[in-house]
């Protein structure tokens, strides 16, 4: 039974450590675009990179405010 137990909270693992590895990847590459765009391009060149970054912005929260529910 052990196993089974073991086997499961594997696949668990990999499943939320894949959606970590994810989330993390987008939040650097948010980051990495806000100091790009901040300092390097008028503020009329930034709202279409702006609404990408609050559509990733709640892809990147989502997961977050569901784990502070439980």
């Amino acid at each position: 039974m052990g196993g089974i137990v073991s086997k499961d909270l594997l696949v668990l693992y990999d499943s939320v450590r894949i959606k970590a590895e994810l989330l993390l990847s987008i939040f650097h590459n948010e980051r990495r675009k806000r100091s790009q765009f901040t300092y390097e391009t008028l503020p009329e060149a930034n709202r279409s990179p702006a609404e990408e970054s609050l559509r990733q912005a709640f892809l990147f929260v989502s997961p977050l405010k569901q784990l502070l529910r439980y």
